[in-house]
């Protein structure tokens, strides 16, 4: 199997078999981002608890790498912390997805990171504290 093979077997086999394609029944926040040129969406849905992500799930619609990539996205976000969460890279994005992308391509792969940063925004970086009584 050549590599260029092992990279289509790994982004069709997302696409195909997606991991937490749906919705969230815990989800504590979400948000959706659209890629306008090409009518892509994905939508991100997180369950926080404490300073970890305990489920991420994304729902969406458009083209293979877009749909493939979040679904590697959401497999990767489970169990890490917050600050994990936040500090996840785009450059990391095209890494998980490890398949040769033609430069129109980007902004597909991207979509779901940018879906990410859309939740992390909704979130706050600080965990809120009660008034002392």
């Amino acid at each position: 199997m050549s590599a260029d093979e092992g990279f289509r077997d790994h982004v069709l086999g997302h696409f195909e078999s997606p991991y937490h394609r749906g919705a969230c029944n815990q989800s504590t926040q979400r948000y959706r981002a659209r890629n306008d040129p090409c009518g892509d969406e994905v939508e991100i849905e997180l369950w926080i608890e404490g300073d970890l992500v305990r489920e991420a799930w994304f729902t969406g619609r458009g083209c293979v790498v877009s749909q493939a990539a979040a679904s590697m996205l959401v497999e990767t976000l489970e169990g890490r912390t917050i600050n994990a969460t936040r500090s996840f890279t785009s450059q990391e994005m095209l890494n998980l997805f490890a398949a040769p992308l033609a430069p129109a391509r980007l902004r597909c792969c991207l979509l779901a990171w940018q879906a990410l940063n859309g939740v992390l925004r909704l979130f706050p970086t600080q965990p809120s504290t009660s008034p002392t009584p």
